[in-house]
């Protein structure tokens, strides 16, 4: 009940901190010149843009943004152009300095006219909403996770991004694998706040850890925690034993490749149950008899223990994040 307190507060804590945000950025377009807007809107892998050369229908072109970022068959000059990440004018600038070499003067034109064909973002793991995202405009990682629906009560305490190579606009997060975030810093309005969420990228809210408790309890099942959690506690937590006579506990242990087994004592004390230490992915057996702990079957495989896989196995709902 209290962390579900505590979650409650943090998800209504995300939302006042989206709001903030947003009132603050508003309160201050004014101050933001036109070169800095324009940043914001950049060209990205799969945007469909138009070059229109003033006055010469012949120089005209319209065509895509490869994987790569180079302007796909563009077939006016000698070497490929690179597009991804420019602005508009920056590219209009660009496809002049081409053009000068074949006419007087050029005045050029660029819009993105399609940003359709941008890869899809995900925002997956213990999040209300699990969804993609075709991000169209600057979007923030609060505000991300705010579309989808914040966090829920089995949420731990780190978000992962994982933001592919390729020609992405965004900074480079890490060299050897998904950046981590920890809520804490998100809704100060710190280092995590600040980050935008890329075309491509993969947001995972990580599940807090969980252990498994199966048989004669009242709530069998799946079951989070986020400090030390001690087989008493556990069994507490799952609505307490059915039978006073329970004479056996199993702890099943996924070591690497092995399954180890750990049994309590046969004349088990609230001492036993207090100082065993559960860890994440555990299986917790009870029974009366050997016989009772040998019918169960614990399948590891069935459910994965790793929170990043979730919904990315199958296809999530699409939202689209349009240009305000």
């Amino acid at each position: 009940m209290i962390y579900r307190m505590a979650l409650r507060k943090i998800s209504v804590l995300l939302v006042i901190s989206l709001l903030l945000f947003l009132h603050k950025a508003e309160s201050q377009t004014t101050t933001i010149d036109s070169t800095s807007a324009e940043r914001t809107d950049l060209i990205h892998p799969g945007d469909i843009v138009d070059i229109d050369v003033e006055g010469n229908l012949e120089f005209d072109w319209r065509g895509r943004v490869d994987k790569y970022g180079y302007l796909e068959n563009f077939d006016r000059s000698a070497e490929p152009v690179f597009a991804a990440c420019l602005s508009e004018s920056e590219l209009a600038k660009k496809i002049e300095t081409i053009y000068s070499r074949l006419l007087r003067k050029p005045k050029i034109n660029v819009k993105i006219i399609d940003r359709n064909g941008r890869q899809a973002t995900v925002i997956d793991g213990a999040v209300k909403r699990p969804l993609r995202l075709l991000i169209k405009r600057k979007l923030s990682l609060l505000e991300a996770l705010t579309i989808a629906g914040g966090i829920t009560q089995n949420a731990g305490g780190e978000i992962s991004i994982f933001r592919p190579p390729g020609p992405g606009c965004g900074e480079k997060l890490s060299e050897s694998g998904p950046k981590i975030f920890s809520l804490d810093t998100l809704l100060k309005g710190t280092e995590a706040a600040k980050i935008s969420i890329e075309p491509g990228d993969i947001v995972i809210v990580q599940e807090a850890p969980y252990v498994y408790i199966q048989g004669e309890v009242r709530k069998p099942g799946k079951l989070y925690f986020r400090e030390r959690l001690s087989v008493e506690r556990a069994i507490a937590a799952a609505g307490g034993v059915t039978d006073s006579e329970i004479s056996r506990i199993v702890i099943l242990r996924r070591e690497k490749d092995k399954t180890s087994r750990i049994e309590l004592p046969l004349k088990i004390t609230k001492q036993n149950l207090k100082e065993t230490e559960l860890q994440a992915g555990d299986i917790l057996e009870i029974g009366k008899k050997m016989t009772d702990i040998s019918k169960l079957k614990p399948d590891f495989d069935n459910e994965s223990l790793d929170a990043t896989e979730s919904n990315t196995k199958k296809e999530l709902p699409l939202r689209i994040i349009d240009r305000k």
